[in-house]
């Protein structure tokens, strides 16, 4: 009878590692690694806004060579963008064109960031919220865009 169930207590044993095996096999397929195009944008996002800190007095256009991405040329192409100052203070406008995949990788990355959207034009709108309204510059349509306005007495 011991010999039964030893051999029974093995062969679910063998199964239930079988199982383990399989669903960490689907969990693999779950968390796929996020394209490098939305983190590099992310990363250039970033370089742009944390130019606009250090230097409040900026406004226009800066290149990557500005923000010390010089060697990302190539991973960033057609990428801008565009800083510029009104009442309500300093507006950092960053964009480029990506597949719709990989913004949602972006936006996933970014943990719902609601400053991150879809250019249209003159406007964008965001995932979260519709239509954000106009921007201060044109951007190409479909663009992957980021809006974030900077205020305070620096800004």
């Amino acid at each position: 009878m011991a010999y039964i169930i030893l051999a029974f207590a093995l062969i679910l044993g063998a199964f239930a590692d079988t199982q383990g095996l399989a669903t960490l096999a689907l969990q693999q397929d779950i968390y796929i690694e996020p394209s490098n195009a939305a983190q590099r944008w992310l990363a250039y996002r970033s370089a742009v806004q944390f130019y606009v800190e250090r230097h409040p007095d900026f406004s226009g256009s800066l290149d990557l060579s500005d923000i010390g991405m010089s060697n990302e040329k190539q991973f960033l192409p057609n990428a801008g963008n565009d800083v510029s100052k009104d009442s309500n203070g300093t507006t950092i406008v960053t964009w480029m064109p990506l597949a719709p995949n990989i913004v949602a990788d972006t936006i996933r990355l970014a943990d719902g960031d609601r400053s991150i959207g879809i250019a249209h034009d003159t406007s964008w709108s965001s995932p979260f919220f519709g239509n954000m309204g106009n921007l201060p510059v044109s951007v190409p349509e479909g663009d992957i865009i980021s809006v974030v306005t900077f205020t305070g007495p620096r800004f």
